[in-house]
């Protein structure tokens, strides 16, 4: 009788073994499939616009500083979305450097794609790409800026 009992207890203790390693591949992969959900749902409320921005060294340091601000809002829940914010911030950096490297301009005016989601009600706008500059202003006024 106590072989009997001890094939149940091994297979009573595999059994528990099995089942909490289930619950470990259950508990790894459930942000994995959520994230996608909320990708999948969040994606079929984009709208995509350019809009036109004239702005100072200053106002593109700023605007590029809180996109990465909100970008990191959505870190967790939707890191594909957090990642696609933070790379239109980076894209954003490359007028700063402009500006920088021309301290004769004060203000361009820059063309850029505006992306825009619904999440949890709200909407969600960022710009996602590096932008155009189309006009550059100096002391001696407006000048249309082409580039090569």
């Amino acid at each position: 009788m106590p072989i009997i009992k001890t094939e149940k207890k091994s297979s009573l203790i595999a059994l528990v073994i099995l089942f909490v390693f289930m619950i470990g591949i259950v508990t790894f992969y459930i942000p994995i499939v959520q994230n996608t959900y909320n990708k999948i749902s969040i994606q079929r409320t984009k709208i995509i616009t350019n809009v036109s921005k004239t702005l100072t060294k200053d106002e593109i340091y700023k605007l590029e500083r809180n996109q990465r601000i909100s970008a990191n809002k959505f870190e967790k829940e939707n890191e594909w979305l957090s990642k696609e914010m933070q790379k239109g911030a980076t894209m954003i950096e490359f007028n700063y450097d402009f500006m920088y490297d021309h301290p004769e301009y004060d203000s361009v005016k820059i063309s850029f794609t505006l992306t825009k989601y619904k999440v949890d009600g709200k909407t969600i706008e960022f710009i996602s790409d590096e932008g155009k500059i189309t006009k550059i202003h100096s002391k001696s006024g407006w000048k249309d800026y082409h580039t090569k």
